[in-house]
């Protein structure tokens, strides 16, 4: 007898819920426009409509509809029957794939908001919760409308989803890795490991970070695979949940997007633990049916790999190490941690991960359509769009040299498009308990009167040192008057 085939969900983020809706409806992701065509006599949670490629489409505001805190800018455009609407929630989380039996009905209860939840999936032993959309009970609230379309148009629709994930690319010997950029906590670039009376052929010793024990384990033990061995200076923490380990990696690639069209699936023949793969993620330069092993990577399941027997065990023994200083942090902090990306633009900055839509190499080519000042470097044509490529230590109004191989373009997405910011380097990735009892206090130093300085913050964090301030940079608030000063010259 045959397996039950597996369900397969999109996960948004809707106030503190996860709510699934089936992934092969989604069609696109896009950021809200900053003007919307208002819809008449419709209830608060129907906006109205805004155009997408010459269409108009109706929004949903699903905040508004169940009463929740307003989040967000994202937009989710699915398809419903033949027609399309945008949800309009605070993001897009994962790719949710479950067995039937982790699903759930609800019985519904006629003519309540409630009746829209149809279904909850419950994961790591009841710990997760999803609740399912019924989009066909949503179309039917009052008040709800549908751009409508022929079948045929919508079905050729869903053959070109184009659902977007964030994945981080790295190397590992001579393998090319990706994992989703939303499990990945901090990199450490050289890290000190210590010894570890744990024992286990997973097991390569232990992390002290902020006073929390982390396993760190061999990523090709864990896969089952044969490497050819190499330096790893790098650390990848990986966080699933509050669930935590750390992966030793050659190193760190990009960070880039991806539709779900490209993502291959990789045949299970032959691999120890086929579980532990997400498939085959194309590059930006794959063409035809060539595998171009310098561009395409491996996607890793990170649940699979949490879920292991023996990461589980090693993972449970830590935590019996674990020190009170983090325990403390948390109590103190609320247990909000946050993701930074640390880089350096003629100063070093942090900047919150979930800021930041992709990370790229400097291109060779791109159009030079250069500022007097030397802010404005050109035009990269990225993904169907024009990206403006800012430098970014320039807008600090200090003398800069000109970008070399080395430097980066953090993808930043704002309301009007993206802004590519020219730095000098990406450092790492590191996590800090935000404090819910300070306000974030503007930076000075030595930046001056400029939109760099207006952007800067002095975060208030916890560590087990005290209380200290992050220098961070609000990427997302540049790249906003960026595109307020573009319209009004």
């Amino acid at each position: 007898m045959s397996e039950p085939r597996e369900l397969v969900f999109g996960v948004l983020r809707l106030g503190g819920c996860e709510v699934a809706v089936p992934a092969d409806v989604l069609q696109e992701v896009v950021t809200r426009p900053a003007s919307v065509i208002p819809q008449l006599q419709a209830p608060p949670y129907v906006p109205g409509t805004f155009n997408l490629r010459g269409a108009a489409i109706p929004i949903v505001d699903l905040c508004r509809l169940f009463d929740l805190e307003a989040e967000g800018n994202t937009l989710a455009v699915v398809q419903v029957g033949g027609g399309r609407l945008a949800l309009a929630v605070g993001g897009i989380l994962d790719v949710l794939r479950v067995a039937p039996d982790q699903v759930s009905p609800l019985r519904r209860g006629g003519g309540s908001k409630g009746a829209v939840i149809s279904a909850l999936i419950t994961l790591a032993e009841g710990e997760r919760v999803v609740q399912v959309l019924d989009l066909g009970a949503l179309v039917a609230t009052p008040g709800v409308m549908v751009l409508a379309g022929d079948a045929a148009e919508a079905r050729a629709r869903a053959s070109r989803n184009s659902f977007v994930r964030q994945f981080l690319f790295f190397r590992c010997d001579d393998f090319r890795f990706c994992l989703e950029t939303a499990v990945v906590r901090e990199i450490i670039d050289r890290p000190q490991l210590e010894a570890s009376p744990v024992r286990g052929d997973l097991h390569r010793g232990t992390l002290r970070l902020r006073g929390e024990v982390v396993p760190v384990l061999d990523l090709f033990a864990v896969l089952a695979l044969e490497g050819t061995p190499s330096e790893k200076t790098k650390l990848l923490v990986l966080d699933v949940r509050g669930r935590t380990i750390a992966l030793p990696v050659s190193d760190i690639l990009a960070i880039e997007n991806r539709a779900a069209a490209r993502i291959l699936d990789l045949p299970g023949y032959g691999l120890r633990r086929p579980g532990m793969f997400g498939g085959v993620v194309e590059g930006n330069e794959s063409r035809g049916d060539a595998l171009l092993l310098s561009e395409d990577a491996i996607l890793l399941e990170h649940e699979a790999i949490m879920r292991d027997p023996e990461v589980a065990v090693l993972r449970r023994l830590h935590d019996g190490l674990q020190g009170e200083a983090e325990q403390r942090l948390r109590r103190k902090s609320g247990g909000k941690r946050v993701a930074f990306l640390r880089f350096t633009a003629g100063h070093s900055y942090s900047v919150p991960i979930g800021q930041i839509h992709e990370i790229i190499d400097m291109p060779r080519e791109f159009l030079s359509i250069r500022s007097d000042d030397g802010v404005m470097l050109g035009v990269l044509k990225r993904r169907g769009s024009m990206v403006p490529l800012v430098h970014l230590a320039r807008l600090g109004s200090a003398p800069c040299p000109e970008p070399c191989p080395s430097s980066r373009v953090l993808v930043v997405r704002g309301e009007g498009g993206s802004f590519g910011f020219v730095v000098d380097s990406t450092d790492s990735m590191q996590s800090a308990l935000l404090r819910d009892d300070v306000q974030e206090a503007p930076s000075g130093g030595e930046l001056g009167r400029t939109l760099l300085s207006a952007a800067s913050r002095l975060l208030p964090i916890d560590t087990p040192d005290g209380a200290q301030l992050l220098p961070t940079l609000d990427l997302a608030r540049l790249a906003r008057e960026l595109q307020q000063t573009k319209a009004a010259a």
